[in-house]
């Protein structure tokens, strides 16, 4: 899951926006949680972990995988 979001994250940053001539410059930060495959986690709590990973990832600046 890590992977495929800085995938994402990079392939943002790399995307060529233009608006009127001008170049618009994207970035994302994401936040990434797993669950391993016997985890007794109830779906809420693995979306807790993550939405407090994509928090962390915004603290630390832009553009960001936590």
């Amino acid at each position: 899951a890590r992977a495929l979001a800085e995938r994402i994250r990079a392939a943002t940053q790399a995307a060529e926006i233009t608006f009127e001539k001008l170049r618009i410059p994207m970035t994302v930060s994401l936040g990434v949680a797993e669950r391993p495959a016997r985890s007794a986690e109830s779906a809420e709590d693995l979306f807790r972990r993550a939405d407090e990973r994509l928090y962390e990832a915004k603290s630390a600046g832009r553009n960001r995988v936590r």
